[in-house]
């Protein structure tokens, strides 16, 4: 690697860490390189934060070397997905095919209807297996009477569920690594129910206790298999990775906006599929269902509220398609309205539904084993997840 171009990555990390220490914390998900505490300094405003992605990118436009083509177009990514943040933050009304390529490195488009009843009749299948008439009766009952309220039980139940998901995951990918996150248990009333981040380096999962969140053992075992066996496995390989000189040091920083969000969406999403059907219980199996139907339904709604739609006929849409949604309808109004009007949630949220539409898709295959421990070893954008898996996007009826 050229000098030149070890610099430009120096420069880039730090000024990550400047616009994180502006945000408080804000910008940066996971720091899996010890850059917050390497570097100092902050800006004073995103308009400075601006120019320096801007000078950063300009310098990058020109370097002709083909030394490393791999962190070339990491740091192009980054930077780029950080320019369009940045305007966003500031006002700028960005269109919003535009800011999804910029940031999320895909481009949005609606999943048909057809898809989505097929993946809706299948749950309904996996519910009247269990014994219950439909998929609105299983989730009124199982959210009823499965339904965990004391905290030593919630913790009791996080932590089964860790020891059996994290441990067949690791056998699954044949990986050794040090284990180093944990989970914290907080009560505060705030609107989140669980949080990922690191903090002094470590992966911490943040759950809260508070009361108003409900908890039943198919949910957690679902979000253990997402959060835990997902994003901390794949971010502690990732690590790994990076400390070999197998990733680019840019992926060091993980940031919600811009492209590496896709896969580390897609595979947490996508993981019981990969791992088979005995990997969850029936009724995760159920809750996994029911969460793949709900993002892939907002994948729609998400491109409707950024092209007129009002929101109200979306609230209608989600429930045609998923009744059984204990959610109020203020709660799904204000998220309808954020994937619309708050600039990380405009371009982050909309990732989900298509991101794990495609990584279910490469589950499918023949080849899906040595295409988990693919994204578990590098790290890929969107366009290299379609080109590597010949997958097709926008997808056809």
């Amino acid at each position: 690697m050229s000098q030149r171009l070890e610099t430009l990555c120096d420069q880039t990390i730090s000024a990550l860490v400047r616009w994180d220490r502006l945000k408080n914390g804000g910008i940066i998900d996971f720091d899996l390189i010890g850059a917050r505490r390497r570097e100092g300094g902050s800006f004073k405003d995103r308009l400075e934060a601006l120019e320096s992605f801007k000078n950063l990118f300009a310098a990058l436009n020109e370097y002709k070397s083909c030394d490393d083509l791999a962190l070339t177009k990491a740091l192009k990514t980054k930077i780029t997905a950080s320019i369009y943040y940045l305007r966003a933050l500031l006002g700028e009304d960005i269109p919003f095919t535009e800011y999804i390529i910029r940031t999320m490195g895909i481009t949005p488009a609606v999943i048909p209807e057809s898809k989505l009843a097929l993946l809706r009749d299948y749950l309904s299948a996996k519910a009247k297996a269990l014994g219950f008439a439909n998929a609105n009766q299983a989730f009124t009952v199982l959210h009823r009477t499965t339904q965990v309220t004391k905290p030593p039980e919630i913790q009791a139940c996080f932590k089964k569920y860790e020891q059996s998901l994290v441990s067949r995951t690791r056998t699954k990918l044949k990986i050794e690594l040090d284990l180093n996150y944990e989970i914290k248990f907080v009560n505060e009333n705030v609107y989140w129910c669980n949080w990922i981040l690191t903090e002094e380096a470590r992966i911490v999962l943040k759950i809260n206790l508070y009361p108003d969140h409900r908890w039943y053992p198919a949910r957690v075992e679902v979000l253990v298999s997402h959060e835990l066996a997902g994003h901390a496995l794949q971010a502690l390989a990732w690590q790994a990775g990076i400390a070999r000189g197998e990733i680019p040091r840019i992926w060091g920083l993980l940031t919600v906006f811009s492209p590496e969000q896709f896969i580390l969406e897609g595979v947490a999403q996508a993981l019981p599929d990969f791992m088979g059907p005995e990997y969850l219980s029936a009724e995760g199996q159920l809750e996994h269902l029911r969460f793949c139907l709900g993002v892939q339904v907002k994948n729609n709604i998400h491109l409707a509220m950024n092209s007129g739609g009002h929101e109200n006929q979306q609230l209608e849409i989600y429930r045609s398609w998923l009744p059984w949604d204990g959610e109020s309808d203020e709660f799904l109004l204000n998220q309808f309205r954020s994937m619309r009007d708050q600039p990380l949630l405009r371009t982050y949220q909309y990732i989900y539904g298509v991101s794990q539409l495609l990584l279910s898709q490469i589950a499918r295959e023949s080849s899906a084993s040595a295409a988990l421990k693919s994204c578990y070893s590098r790290v890929l954008t969107p366009d290299q997840l379609l080109g590597q898996y010949k997958l097709s996007w926008p997808v056809s009826n």
